[in-house]
C-alpha cells in the first residue's frame, strides 16, 4: 500500500484512501501513517488536493482521528505529518482547513495564513479540538 501512495494519481489514492480509512479500527497508527504518505508523496505530485471529493473525505478522516484517536498526534511526527497534509490542502485553497484552526490561540496566526516557519514553531498542531 505504501508503494501505491508512492506514485497513485488522484483517482488511485481516494480508493487508497478509502481501503486505508474501512481498516482503521485494525490499527489507526499505521493507517493514519499510510494516509499521510499517500496524500504528502503521489497524491501532492499528481494534484489530489484539487479535488473536492478528496478534501471532503480527508476532513471527514481527520475528524474520526481527532474525536476517536486523539492520543496518536501526542507524537511530535505523526503531528508533523498532519500538519503537513493540512498544509497540501490550504496551500490548495481548500476555504475548510482553516476555520478549524482560528478558535485556538496557539494557531490562530497560522489559520490566518502565517509562514510555514511560524506555522513549524508553534507548539500544538492546529486543531482546538487536540487543546480540550
Amino acid at each position: 500500500m505504501r508503494r501505491i501512495g508512492d506514485v497513485g494519481v488522484p483517482h488511485t489514492i481516494y480508493y487508497l484512501v478509502e481501503l486505508l480509512d474501512f481498516l482503521r479500527p485494525v490499527d489507526p497508527e499505521a493507517v493514519f501513517d499510510l494516509i499521510a504518505h499517500a496524500l504528502l508523496q503521489g497524491g501532492a505530485r499528481h494534484g489530489y488536493q484539487f479535488e473536492s471529493l478528496a478534501t471532503d473525505r480527508f476532513a471527514e478522516i481527520m475528524g474520526v482521528y481527532l474525536a476517536d484517536h486523539r492520543g496518536l498526534f501526542a507524537d511530535s511526527e505523526r503531528r508533523e505529518k498532519l500538519i503537513a497534509c493540512l498544509d497540501i490542502f490550504v496551500e490548495a485553497g481548500w476555504p475548510k482547513a482553516r476555520p478549524c484552526c482560528i478558535d485556538c490561540p496557539n494557531c490562530s496566526d497560522w489559520a490566518k495564513g502565517s509562514s510555514r516557519s511560524m506555522r513549524n514553531s508553534l507548539g500544538c498542531i492546529s486543531y482546538p479540538a487536540l487543546h480540550s
